[in-house]
């Protein structure tokens, strides 16, 4: 296992958790939300917008780890600043979720739009917390064993 591999399958996690379960099911509540007030809709379209942007870096990240080493890949300092500017930018936008988002659907939607929400999107799980962990992710199930 090298440092790229555990890097690849955290930034994977990343996609397969934030991008196609976790951002839907938050975005999916503030539709609910902006349906019923206008309450708060400047910052949530922004955090819509977030999202999407954020898509789109773990992406670019994402391919820019793969392609290390390569004759047409990115230099290492090139990709290490491309992952500094991802964890700055996760590290923003969860700080904005925190402050401003969070707090307005918390204020007018109740547990029936939480469940509404997380119902209206595929059941999958975190995939840290379903079964096949060590198949799918084996670098990062190897660290977190003896890092725990």
């Amino acid at each position: 296992m090298t440092s790229n591999d555990l890097i690849t399958e955290v930034v994977n996690y990343m996609r397969d958790y934030s991008d196609t379960i976790h951002h839907p099911i938050e975005d999916h509540l503030y539709q609910i939300h902006l349906a019923r007030t206008d309450d708060g809709r400047e910052a949530l379209e922004q955090l819509l917008v977030h999202h999407q942007a954020i898509m789109n870096m773990t992406r670019e990240f994402r391919l820019a780890i793969e392609q290390l080493g390569k004759p047409d890949g990115l230099s290492n300092d090139e990709v290490e600043k491309l992952g500094r500017d991802y964890l700055d930018h996760q590290r923003s936008h969860m700080t904005f979720e925190e402050e401003k988002a969070f707090p307005l659907p918390a204020e007018q939607l109740g547990p029936e739009d939480f469940d509404y929400a997380s119902g209206a999107l595929p059941a999958d799980q975190d995939p840290l917390l379903a079964p096949g962990l060590q198949e799918r992710y084996p670098a990062l199930h190897s660290y977190l064993q003896k890092h725990g």
